[in-house]
Order: C-alpha cells, then sequence, then structure tokens
C-alpha cells in the first residue's frame, strides 16, 4: 500500500460472499481463530451479517473504490 491508496467502508452486502469465502476459508489466516470455516458455516455467516439488528454492523473495507480486501464490524454487547 501507498499514500495515494483510498481506503473507504461501505455496508457489507450480498456480493460480499466471495470475499468472506477468501477470508474465513483460508487456513493462514484463520491460524489463530480455530482454522478455517466449512463453505456451509462460511454462507450461515454472510446470511447472519446480511440479516443483522439495526444496532449491529458489518462493513466491507474496499481499497481504491473497488479491491475487496476486508471486513470489519462491531455490534451491541450485553
Amino acid at each position: 500500500m501507498n499514500v495515494a491508496d483510498v481506503i473507504t467502508i461501505e455496508p457489507y452486502s450480498d456480493t460480499d460472499l466471495p470475499l468472506l469465502e477468501q477470508l474465513l476459508g483460508d487456513p493462514k489466516i484463520m491460524v489463530h481463530l480455530g482454522g478455517p470455516e466449512s463453505p456451509e458455516k462460511i454462507r450461515q455467516r454472510h446470511q447472519r451479517y446480511l440479516q443483522l439488528p439495526e444496532t449491529d454492523h458489518v462493513f466491507t473495507i474496499v481499497l481504491n473504490s473497488n479491491e475487496r480486501v476486508g471486513t470489519i464490524g462491531y455490534w451491541k454487547k450485553h
């Protein structure tokens, strides 16, 4: 990444399933988080992200307006 790169966040959407599959299915990324998730678990998580209550949010991190590189979220915890 260089100083000219622009990073934005966008609301997580139905088109972000491939990104979630890439991230959560990668053993290197998930090594400290219990290992990669199965395709079924990833699809279930994707659906949960799409149906979050108004107090909870997941966003997609976008580099230079077109490259989806990650996700970030926050939620209310009791």
